[in-house]
Parts: C-alpha cells; sequence; structure tokens
C-alpha cells in the first residue's frame, strides 16, 4: 500500500548555493533534463545541466530570473516524477507561487 505524500513545490529563489549539483546529482541523464537542455541550448541560453553543473555558485548569474525560475521548475518537476507511485500516493500539492506549477 502506498504512502500518503504531501508534496510541497518550490517557490522563487529556492535554487542557492546549497543547491548547486543537486539536479546532476540526482537525475543526470534524465530524457527530460535532456530536453530542456535542447530548448534552452536552441534559445543560446545556458542549459540547466551547465548552470546546475558549474563549478561555483554565482547570484548574478543563478539567481537572474532567466534562470533561476528554470532551474526551481526542473528540480521540481524532476523530483515530482521520481516519485514511485507503489509507494508513495500524492494526496495533497502546495507551495510557493503555485500559479508557475
Amino acid at each position: 500500500m502506498a504512502e500518503a505524500v504531501l508534496v510541497v513545490c518550490p517557490g522563487r529563489g529556492t535554487y542557492g548555493a546549497a543547491e548547486l549539483g543537486s539536479i546532476m546529482r540526482h537525475h543526470g541523464g534524465s530524457p527530460l533534463l535532456a530536453a530542456f537542455d535542447v530548448q534552452r541550448a536552441e534559445r543560446g541560453e545556458p542549459t540547466i545541466s551547465e548552470l546546475d553543473g558549474a563549478a561555483r555558485f554565482s547570484p548574478g548569474l543563478h539567481g537572474a530570473g532567466t534562470n533561476s525560475a528554470p532551474l526551481i521548475y526542473a528540480a521540481g518537476i524532476l523530483d515530482f516524477l521520481s516519485l514511485d507511485p507503489q509507494r508513495a500516493e500524492v494526496v495533497a500539492v502546495c507551495g510557493n507561487s503555485m500559479g508557475w506549477y
């Protein structure tokens, strides 16, 4: 039987220095991450993988809305999609800036 879980979605500003590398650590090789990277590369923007894989966190680079929002969204959706429906039944979702989701 699946355990009931509450999903808390991150809001703006939740991707900081402590999160640097977390997307690649948990979701490197994900087809969805690769698709996000292609979309950003086609627009001449740094990819999620490049941003997350940077040697250092840069508030000016990582904190810019054009980069922070996609980082936060990518991390959130990849984490959400990694939930095993056999083990976790989502019974509620909450968070900041829910219109984004």
